[in-house]
């Protein structure tokens, strides 16, 4: 093992244990994190459709998504189903990390994933279902794998084929990670060092990336969510580009880095000084115009919507930790000593921890505001309800979701008479008469009551749905 081996070996087993943080908080937090938004909507449709709900042929997330299939199919309980759902996310992660660590023997990489999954992370740590953060986990096995491979002379074919399959399941699961793969890639390669390929299978495993990655952008140009999010960053101009720091998604970013995640800013200076320092002049740009070129692409592709909600733009900024951490993990922490090298990384997590409980308070008042809501309507013997209030909507995160999670919470209540309720808009309005007293309205649909899963849903199909203010309910 050289010298660098030596010290990130300790840093990468701390970043298991930070890791481990995170999964015993999904067990903590299931409710706040599975009765949200994308989560509550999937496993709704997981359990009683049967089947993996892959969205956008995001193909990676099968990995998690299995769990509350498997587990709905033995009819456990359904809060068995959510909070293992809530687990299997954090789980792969950590797996992940200990392949890297103790199969690959990968440390700075299991170091730059951790890294991943708390710079730039707060209240993005409750909305699990971005697939982002799965195909992050691909990429570091995936990439892990590969060099893994090459300095263990595995057979050639068996490489490249391992690296295709590989590398075809991370860039499915998420368009966004082939900004911080192609930054390794070329990071590792301009380094040298531990890069264990000959020029020649470095060209062909960089046409097999490049390949993979201009099918990809094919494919999601025709998607109905990659689609227009993609359009911007190929129809770039250089007005676009001179524009960007005077966006409001960048000004926002830039604000929360001075009081959000500031330690990011001093992973990034420590790490580009050390680059200086060293003369890694290649490397030093080479991150740079990354890190600038990762600020006009999250403009690109979201600098059109306003002041986004932060448990959504900070699912889209955490991969910029990988690109920052990179000379600091590679560069900077081999250059002292293991046991302050350690303790740094263990200050970066425990701050950084800090600020992920702080955001609990906001999805923990969702919980309390649903349970509420039922309370009035058990008082008001309602089991459906449509609930027109424009500022309870506004200040509820994501609520488009609202009639799956509502409906499952109910149930994890163990409530005699089932409840269900969504907020008003054009559509749940235009539905409530074709509801009738059979039908559930779902985030995009009504859905027949007797087409649910009824070892877990049992509405009741005499009420129909009534629509009232928030003043006619807690009157």
């Amino acid at each position: 093992m050289n010298e660098k081996g030596k010290i990130l070996k300790p840093v990468a087993k701390a970043a298991i244990s930070a890791l481990v943080l995170l999964l015993v908080g999904s067990v903590y937090y299931y409710k706040e994190r599975m009765l949200f938004s994308d989560a509550s909507y999937i496993a709704f449709r997981i359990i009683n459709d049967s089947s993996l709900y892959i969205q956008e042929l995001r193909y990676g997330s099968f990995i998690t998504q299995i769990v509350p299939l498997v587990c709905s199919k033995l009819h456990l309980s359904l809060h068995t189903v959510i909070l293992a759902y809530s687990i299997s996310f954090n789980l792969f992660f950590l797996i992940i990390a200990v392949c890297l660590v103790w199969w690959f023997r990968q440390y700075g990489f299991a170091v730059i994933m951790c890294l991943y999954y708390f710079l730039f992370v707060s209240e993005t740590y409750f909305w699990t279902n971005n697939e982002i953060h799965q195909a992050v986990a691909w990429m570091f096995f995936w990439l892990g794998s590969t060099i893994y491979m090459g300095k263990n002379g595995a057979n050639q074919t068996l490489g490249i084929t391992l690296f295709t399959l590989l590398g075809a399941l991370t860039v499915a699961t998420h368009f966004l990670v082939v900004i911080p793969c192609l930054f390794l890639w070329i990071y590792l390669i301009l380094e040298k060092k531990d890069w264990p390929f000959n020029r020649r299978q470095t060209i062909i495993y960089s046409a097999i990336l490049a390949t993979l990655i201009f099918t990809k952008l094919m494919i999601s140009l025709s998607l109905p969510y990659d689609g227009p999010h993609l359009h911007d960053p190929t129809h770039v101009s250089l007005h676009d580009i001179l524009n960007t720091f005077g966006n409001v998604v960048i000004v926002s970013f830039l604000k929360r880095c001075l009081t959000n995640y500031w330690l990011a800013a001093l992973v990034f200076v420590a790490g580009m000084a050390t680059l200086m320092i060293t003369k890694e002049k290649k490397l030093f740009y080479w991150t740079l115009l990354s890190t600038v070129g990762y600020m006009v692409a999250i403009k690109l592709a979201f600098g059109g919507y306003g002041d986004m909600l932060l448990f959504y733009i900070e699912s889209e900024w955490a991969s910029m930790g990988i690109i920052i951490g990179a000379a600091f993990v590679f560069h900077f922490l081999p250059r002292l000593k293991p046991a302050l090298a350690v303790g740094a990384f263990l200050l970066i997590i425990l701050v950084r921890s800090l600020y992920i409980l702080s955001a609990a308070p906001i999805f923990e008042k969702r919980t309390r505001i649903k349970e509420r809501v039922f309370a009035k309507m058990e008082e008001k013997n309602i089991t459906k309800l449509v609930l027109n209030d424009s500022i309870l909507r506004k200040n509820y995160l994501g609520e488009w979701s609202m009639a799956e999670e509502s409906l499952m919470l109910s149930v994890l209540n163990k409530d005699y008479r089932q409840r269900t309720f969504t907020f008003a808009n054009d559509f749940t309005l235009s539905l409530v008469g074709s509801a009738g007293n059979t039908f559930m309205i779902e985030s995009y649909c009504a859905k027949p009551i007797n087409k649910l899963n009824n070892t877990y849903f049992s509405i009741d199909t005499i009420e129909t749905y009534k629509v009232l203010t928030r003043e006619e309910l807690f009157k």
